[in-house]
């Protein structure tokens, strides 16, 4: 989607100051004091993808390889992201996690600081696509308005948590990986809802869970959300059919699958009774544990299936320097750290999901966890979300339409066109078309 240019890194120098306190009298020599330990505070999100990174720090890794103290607070996603865009310039954390969706409104609203003016400058390690989500305005795409077509883009975040979506299937039951839609089609004579054994299960609940849902589908018919001067292009005759399909399939899922959010669909795979799902990276995790999943190496991993492409929803989990941040230096030494091939490799170790193609290609790593290279095809096939801060507005609007298509209130078409016109109204009174 973004193109993939080659970056060369300097390591930026950093000097950690020591308070030296003196005391003096005529009876003794000055003594020196041992200097405080430096300390970084990073606004975290829980999330089941974030746990091996929030481990290596509780563990003490970064405070071992830096010197400093690095403390981690926990957040929802929705917390966060209030408190931040309410907050603005505040001391309270050195360093913000985010959803990449988030970066065009931290960035427009001065939450967080551009990492180029502190010195830094990528290497080429990174995945190409999970490096361009933290940019702002994007390399390619339309703009926001107010943002000039000629203004450079600035890096805000570095990718850190690799989160896409994969498509998991039973390949104790299932011989070939699913390729295409046509695929899943034929798989469906499998299922048997009356005995609890179903195709695969969505989320279906209004807003993001029913959007992020469907986003693989209509960009896997070659459908897009919209053209480039921001036109909606969502109700297009690839979308009808891409949502024709994700209706179509419904009857092969659980009841009440329209109320499903992520933990009720991972759920009915992880109990053994879905034969496929589209999941994050996060529930790798969690369908290879014993504690509380019954299909412990039966999973097998592939990209989502196409029609006319292969697409995943990145998701990528981002972190940046907050603009208010007394630690600049610290923070940023913090960043290189978390993002070198080094400590990705103890963060894959650790089942982690990496940014960096280093450690995706690393042969060890590969055989102990067999699911990296789908995960790295995953990501180069990924579609980031529109680049707008409206886009939780957007999702709202649009996956409220598609739930009304799903409980069979309109059609697809009806559904896709209504949500067209709302969304068009919208930016339209944000000033999106001229």
């Amino acid at each position: 989607m973004y193109p993939s240019p080659a970056w060369n890194r300097r390591l930026m120098a950093l000097a950690i100051s020591s308070l030296l306190f003196v005391a003096c009298s005529s009876a003794a020599p000055p003594t020196t004091q041992p200097a405080a330990a430096q300390k970084i505070t990073i606004a975290g999100i829980a999330d089941p993808a974030v746990s091996p990174m929030r481990n290596m720090i509780t563990d003490g890794l970064a405070e071992a390889d830096l010197g400093i103290q690095v403390e981690w607070v926990d957040h929802t996603f929705g917390g966060l992201y209030d408190k931040v865009i309410q907050g603005g310039q505040t001391a309270d954390f050195d360093l913000y996690m985010m959803d990449d969706p988030w970066v065009p409104a931290f960035a427009l609203a001065g939450s967080i600081a551009d990492l180029e003016s502190l010195g830094y400058v990528p290497d080429a390690g990174f995945v190409p696509a999970t490096l361009e989500l933290g940019y702002w305005p994007p390399h390619e795409g339309a703009r926001v308005p107010g943002i000039d077509s000629s203004a450079p883009p600035r890096l805000y975040t570095l990718p850190i948590i690799g989160d896409t979506q994969l498509f998991f299937y039973r390949k104790d039951l299932i011989d070939q990986p699913p390729d295409t839609w046509d695929d899943v089609r034929a798989l469906a004579s499998q299922a048997d809802p009356a005995n609890k054994r179903y195709l695969l299960a969505m989320r279906g609940v209004a807003g993001n869970p029913i959007v992020t849902e469907w986003f693989p589908y209509l960009y896997s018919f070659g459908g897009e959300m919209f053209d480039d001067q921001w036109n909606v292009s969502f109700n297009s005759p690839a979308g009808v059919a891409a949502l024709q399909l994700f209706l179509d399939l419904k009857q092969y899922q659980p009841a009440g699958v329209e109320n499903f959010d992520a933990p009720e669909q991972g759920a009915c795979y992880l109990s053994g009774q879905c034969m496929m799902n589209i999941e994050w990276t996060g529930y790798i995790l969690l369908a290879e544990d014993p504690a509380g999943s019954q299909v412990v190496g039966k999973t097998g991993w592939t990209i989502p299936p196409k029609q006319e492409r292969h697409a995943s929803e990145l998701g990528n989990f981002v972190m940046g320097i907050a603009a208010g941040s007394q630690n600049k230096p610290a923070a940023l030494k913090f960043l290189q750290w978390f993002t070198s091939d080094a400590t990705q490799r103890e963060f894959a170790r650790r089942r982690g999901v990496p940014v960096r193609t280093a450690v995706f290609s690393d042969p060890e790593l590969q055989q102990q966890f067999p699911w990296l290279p789908t995960v790295q095809s995953a990501l180069s096939n990924g579609v980031a979300r529109p680049r707008t801060p409206e886009w939780a507005k957007v999702e709202e609007i649009l996956g409220g339409q598609l739930h009304r298509a799903v409980v069979g209130e309109v059609s697809a078409s009806q559904a896709l066109d209504t949500a067209a016109q709302e969304v068009t109204a919208y930016l339209s009174s944000k000033g999106y078309y001229k």
